[in-house]
């Protein structure tokens, strides 16, 4: 790594969508060997984010909610 040239999170920087790397990253693994790994990667990394988004979307259930205005 130089200093010239920074490596960077994809959450650094301006906003990215779910498997989108900065231009820098997508330059060192392209026709390496890492491609791959880092498309599964990104493939699971969005369908993680969809099941997490989803799962906070979820209404508490009605017993839920009964039994916690039980505990205060």
């Amino acid at each position: 790594m130089s200093e010239e040239e920074p490596v960077r999170s994809p959450r650094q920087g301006k906003a990215h969508g779910p498997a989108e790397f900065d231009d820098t990253a997508r330059d060192r693994i392209s026709g390496s060997t890492l491609k791959t790994y880092a498309d599964e990667n990104a493939s699971l990394g969005t369908v993680l984010r969809s099941i997490y988004t989803q799962t906070v979307e979820e209404s508490v259930p009605d017993e839920m909610l009964d039994l916690l205005r039980r505990l205060t």
